[in-house]
């Protein structure tokens, strides 16, 4: 029997996730039948995102954040449950940040209108500690980050055209 593979999920697809299964993408939908939901997990960093996107939304839209929050409460708790940022995985974050190359994750220009806290590096990071492959629409940020620190795979399941995986395999730390 295959042993398979641990994933992590991201925002993007937490968000697509989160729409009504009739507007869901079809691609999306189709992968989730041939993985086993038991190795689906929500890093931290894509529950806080989704967190402060809910919390934000509250002020505009109440009942909107009401149902996402009720959706997301559901999701971690039934479907894909929480996966903690652990201590290894705190310690390759810190060090992530280090990188000047990555800088753009996690620190904001100053010339954004609405900065917002990006958690790819934590997500990459808690990945890397869990052996776990990043399930994403943004592919090419997650390339990036693993060109720096070898992430155990990269998913795209909605845009086939774009989709790589590698083997999970032990990770070296610089």
């Amino acid at each position: 029997m295959p042993v398979e593979h641990l994933y992590v999920v991201d925002t993007s697809i937490l968000s697509e996730l989160a729409k009504d299964p009739c507007e869901q993408d079809s691609s999306l939908r189709n992968w989730l039948t041939k993985v086993s939901p038991d190795t689906l997990h929500v890093p931290y960093g894509a529950a806080l995102e989704i967190e402060r996107g809910i919390h934000r939304l509250r002020d505009v839209n109440p009942q909107k954040a009401a149902q996402l929050d009720h959706w997301f409460e559901e999701l971690i708790s039934c479907k894909l449950p929480f996966l903690p940022m652990t201590r290894r995985a705190v310690r390759l974050h810190a060090e992530m940040t280090s990188e000047k190359a990555l800088k753009h994750f996690w620190i904001n220009d100053p010339r954004c209108r609405r900065p917002r806290p990006c958690q790819d590096l934590a997500i990459a990071a808690s990945a890397i500690a869990h052996d776990a492959c990043v399930v994403t629409r943004n592919v090419s940020d997650f390339e990036l980050i693993g060109r720096y620190f070898p992430l155990p795979g990269i998913l795209n399941p909605i845009d086939q055209t774009n989709v790589f995986e590698t083997p999970i395999s032990p990770t070296t730390f610089h």
